[in-house]
């Protein structure tokens, strides 16, 4: 795929993320209207049952949003991989593709995301291994024994100082 290809492709799956999650926002917040007592929906609830189809919810539109932005956030590496060493990697772990990049772009993301986020060095590296596959672990969710983790704010934290790094 070439990088113009490349960049539609981030800016698709990026977008669809972003109105997938607004939907799924949305719809908690309706959800939560008529939940009892304190009217308000927690994560916990997801777990538990699918009372008021919760779970459908999360599934039709939250996990897509988190695919979504792991596929655009994997490409997006990739693109600046491409444009800066003119390399391809065919890997989906964003911990391999992140050590690929040059030393100054891995520090420029670094001080950014945690600047943005108000994190240490160390606490980004943990964040990036419990993300390190993300596309993957959410795309075959249903495979999993044990519940899927999803970083999300460090995600798009993380997606949006890429996206500057793009030519």
């Amino acid at each position: 795929m070439n990088s113009d290809n490349l960049k539609n492709s981030i800016r698709i799956f990026e977008h669809a993320s972003t109105e997938l999650e607004k939907i799924s926002d949305n719809g908690l917040r309706e959800l939560s209207k008529l939940r009892k007592p304190d009217n308000v929906i927690h994560l916990k609830h997801l777990q538990n049952s699918d009372d008021l189809g919760i779970n459908t919810l999360l599934a039709t539109q939250r996990i897509p949003a988190i695919v979504l932005l792991g596929l655009s956030i994997e490409l997006t590496f990739k693109l600046i991989i491409r444009q800066k060493l003119n390399k391809e990697f065919r890997i989906h772990e964003l911990n391999k593709l992140f050590t690929k990049l040059p030393s100054e772009i891995r520090d420029s993301i670094i001080l950014n995301v945690t600047s943005d986020l108000k994190i240490s060095e160390n606490e980004f590296h943990n964040k990036l291994n419990e993300n390190d596959l993300i596309f993957v672990n959410w795309r075959y969710f249903y495979e999993k024994e044990t519940p899927n983790y999803a970083g999300i704010e460090f995600l798009k934290s993380l997606h949006k100082y890429l996206k500057e790094l793009i030519e």
